[in-house]
């Protein structure tokens, strides 16, 4: 994971946040977590 990813990760994680938005498909986050992609218009 590049170092900014895991700094939102982390803090995703610290603050108890339920859900993370990315654009990044390949990204993981710890259980407990939600994550959604945002969908690509073009």
């Amino acid at each position: 994971m590049k170092l900014l990813d895991a700094l939102h990760v982390a803090t995703a994680e610290a603050l108890n946040c339920g859900v993370f938005l990315t654009n990044d498909r390949g990204i993981r986050v710890p259980e407990g977590i939600e994550i959604h992609h945002l969908s690509h218009s073009g």
